[in-house]
């Protein structure tokens, strides 16, 4: 039998996670912006390079801590998660999709990682043989993907949650739990990055080098930049709606931050005109001085934005 919840679509966005979070939330009638699902999972304020820019960067982390913040921001995840090198990798497919099925059933939106490429995507409806996704170049009109198929993959990565609404924390927690986020991704990197990558102010280094070394690879530099782009534009929108919400809380250094979190995303949009992103796989890697010269520049105004990041955990 197939069920399908009308309406419940992915919201476009470079980050697939946090366009499914949207999607789902704007299903459940909580109108929370991008910026604040984004910046109070602190997911805005991520950074993760790839020592030859790799396209998995953006993904290719550490996620706990932000599924953890949006039971902050307001939502709770039902998730089965599996690698499939493990034990019994077939039977938690089969119970992720009967929870898949349950969930939808009642009205639950439900996403999932690589359904079908290494993406988030929006489930909103299944039949006896898979799952009817919206996200990067796929909609619900799409045929089903068999649930057999999900994490077999190269990465082999089960990994698919449903999602309800939660009451969320005292807005003045989110933000104080959101930038000490940040700033734990900045100071212990380690925790939630993997060998070759990096992440906090060091990835801008690593990005930058693999520029003037020649290593960065064409389509991973483009989808990086446009990603991480993206993540800082949210985090200035993040902290300019704290500002508003926290009225009286420290208005001047939400201020500052955001002014540097706007030269941050300032200076990868640059970047991205210059080696906007590509659907072409392959080709020769790029050195370029310039380029390596604006991943840099981004990196002091993130240093910047970080210092007053301090001030405001200390002050909240």
């Amino acid at each position: 039998m197939k069920t399908m919840l009308e309406g419940l679509v992915w919201h476009p966005s470079w980050m697939s996670l946090m366009g499914c979070f949207k999607g789902c939330l704007d299903y459940l009638g909580r109108e929370l912006s991008r910026a604040w699902i984004a910046g109070g999972t602190g997911h805005a304020f991520a950074i993760n390079i790839h020592e030859q820019l790799c396209p998995s960067g953006p993904t290719a982390w550490n996620t706990g801590r932000v599924h953890e913040l949006g039971g902050k921001v307001g939502w709770a995840e039902q998730t089965v998660h599996r690698d499939k090198r493990a034990d019994e990798f077939a039977d938690r497919q089969r119970e992720a999709f009967q929870m898949v099925r349950a969930a939808l059933a009642e009205g639950t939106p439900c996403f999932g990682w690589e359904l079908p490429v290494p993406e988030y995507y929006v489930i909103c409806g299944c039949d006896d043989e898979g799952y009817y996704t919206s996200g990067p170049m796929r909609g619900p009109g799409d045929p089903a993907i068999p649930w057999q198929s999900v994490g077999d993959t190269g990465i082999g990565a089960l990994q698919i949650s449903a999602i309800r609404l939660a009451e969320p924390a005292p807005d003045e927690v989110v933000v104080r739990e959101a930038l000490s986020f940040a700033l734990e991704m900045n100071d212990a990197p380690d925790r939630y990055s993997w060998d070759k990558w990096t992440m906090g102010t060091g990835a801008f280094d690593l990005w930058a080098e693999a520029l003037e070394e020649g290593k960065a690879d064409r389509f991973g530099l483009g989808y990086n930049t446009a990603c991480w782009a993206e993540c800082r534009g949210d985090a200035v929108k993040f902290l300019q709606e704290a500002r508003h919400r926290l009225a009286g809380e420290a208005p001047g250094l939400f201020d500052e931050a955001a002014d540097f979190y706007s030269s941050v995303h300032e200076k990868l949009e640059a970047l991205g005109e210059i080696y906007p992103f590509t659907h072409e796989e392959g080709g020769q890697n790029v050195r370029d001085a310039e380029a390596a010269r604006l991943v840099r520049q981004a990196k002091e105004a993130e240093e910047d934005a970080l210092d007053v990041v301090r001030e405001l955990v200390a002050t909240l």
